[in-house]
């Protein structure tokens, strides 16, 4: 199976985009737990990256990453001290009312397919911590769509990852994920071809492919023995305008 190497993910900027990324129930209940955050001394924001905030979150970041599934740990610290002060960069943060970090990203501004772009490059969080039955990690989500609209934003980007999800690249619960805030699976700028051997795959694994006139893929493969799994694209599938075709496949056939 021939397919594109890596996919990139964009959302066009709308004046309700994190009520329209997060769903408008996830939206009001995490606009009015940060108000209780407030009352309860927790802090969170977004400012411009330096050294100190490079060094605090690469230890969590470190813990974060090497709790998942091919896992690829980047070197943040080398990665961003030589862009301090040259480029847009900001971090955003959750503290606990002691001030410690339970949640952080890194932020770009920056031109990408022509356009003023708000990318979140890295992102992680303390695992296990819900704050009123919600994920940290929303809670980054609301200050990326909704912290920034004052910027000249007109879209945001969620990076770009091998192409291959639970096979090749990065775990299918993170594209899942990008699914689930309306990103568009595009082609990135300077694509390769690669050849999957279909007999080499041995675990669930999605892959897209097709991309049309617009640059983003327009089908989905789907390898899974996990009904579940399968569910969970269609479901997304039906509930959004992608144009995407499920092709589910047994592991066992």
């Amino acid at each position: 199976m021939l397919v594109y190497n890596k996919v990139a993910w964009y959302l066009d900027n709308t004046n309700n985009i994190a009520q329209f990324s997060l769903w408008k129930e996830k939206y009001r209940l995490i606009k009015r737990w940060f108000s209780s955050m407030d009352q309860e001394w927790y802090t969170y924001g977004c400012v411009p990256i330096n050294h100190d905030f490079l060094e605090e979150f690469s230890s969590l970041y470190t813990n974060y990453i090497q709790q998942k599934n091919n896992a690829h740990l980047a070197d943040i610290v080398w990665i961003y001290t030589p862009r301090i002060g040259k480029e847009d960069i900001y971090f955003a943060y959750v503290r606990d009312p002691n001030g410690k970090l339970l949640a952080w990203a890194i932020y770009v501004h920056k031109i990408l397919r022509n356009k003023k772009t708000l990318v979140l490059s890295f992102r992680a969080s303390t695992q296990s911590f819900f704050y009123w039955k919600i994920h940290l990690g929303y809670y980054i989500e609301y200050l990326f769509f909704d912290c920034w609209l004052s910027l000249a934003v007109e879209q945001f980007s969620r990076g770009r990852d091998r192409n291959g999800y639970g096979f090749l690249g990065s775990s299918i619960g993170l594209c899942l994920h990008k699914l689930q805030l309306h990103f568009l699976p595009h082609v990135v700028n300077d694509p390769l071809v690669i050849n999957v051997d279909e007999n080499d795959i041995s675990q669930d694994c999605v892959f897209f492919v097709d991309p049309n006139d617009k640059n983003y893929f327009t089908r989905i493969v789907l390898y899974t023995s996990d009904v579940t799994l399968h569910e969970n694209f269609v479901l997304l599938v039906r509930k959004r305008w992608l144009v995407v075709d499920i092709i589910p496949r047994s592991l066992d056939e």
